[in-house]
């Protein structure tokens, strides 16, 4: 057997198991395909800049509480023009959706994306992981959201880095873009007739000329993940 096919049925058969959590593990094909996906819902251009498990500073939520805590949005992808920023949140079991996720989403939907940034902004200057914020800010510095200072890739981030935070301080975000969130569900099943959900069988029929083995795989996890007997080789 082909070793991605082989990979795939495996994905289809573990998904079965008690704690394991597809969407954790497919994150990265769907990555591939966000573009298509953006364009035939929204016709909407979107750009290959994908970031995944993106930061939300929890003072911009509900939640109200200040410094490094977050909630973390799958995947953010930008529209090619920059005024348009998806955050997608990806399912891959109904019985995963959460409340407090879609209150998330929905408190986001509309949002300055300045905001988003500036809350990021907050948590880089608090977190620990300060090479993975730095890695995260010169993404968005790349694209063209942010104003980051030089020097922050020339740091020293095998330790503490010395001028780290004072770094941080100097970002300046690009208001001028004017960009806005626009949130999005992909999830197996449609529940509700709405803009933003994204079914599996929508996206396997669109995806199936170009990925054919994972459009076979969405279309079979449109059903929940139940009781499935042992076979030989998976």
């Amino acid at each position: 057997m082909d070793r991605t096919k082989e990979l795939l049925v495996r994905l289809e058969y573990w998904r079965n198991f008690p704690g394991y959590q597809l969407e954790r593990h497919i994150d990265i094909l769907f990555s591939f395909h966000l573009r298509d996906i953006i364009k035939h819902k929204y016709g909407i251009d979107s750009s290959d800049y994908v970031i995944p498990e993106f930061p939300i500073n929890q003072n911009l939520t509900t939640k109200k509480r200040k410094g490094e805590y977050s909630d973390n949005i799958d995947f953010v992808v930008s529209s090619k023009d920059l005024k348009t920023v998806f955050f997608v949140e990806l399912k891959t079991d109904m019985k995963s959706i959460r409340q407090d996720q879609n209150d998330l989403m929905k408190i986001c939907d509309g949002m300055p994306f300045a905001d988003v940034l500036k809350g990021l902004v907050d948590i880089a200057k608090v977190t620990k992981e300060y090479s993975k914020y730095a890695t995260l800010i010169y993404y968005l510095n790349y694209i063209g959201y942010i104003e980051a200072p030089k020097k922050l890739w020339t740091l020293n981030y095998g330790s503490t880095p010395y001028g780290y935070k004072r770094a941080i301080s100097e970002i300046i975000v690009n208001e001028e873009i004017d960009a806005k969130v626009k949130s999005v569900f992909i999830q197996p099943q449609k529940t509700q007739d709405k803009d933003n959900i994204i079914d599996f069988s929508s996206i396997s029929t669109l995806i199936k000329p170009k990925d054919p083995l994972f459009a076979d795989l969405l279309s079979k996890c449109v059903n929940s993940p139940g009781f499935v007997e042992f076979t030989e080789g998976i």
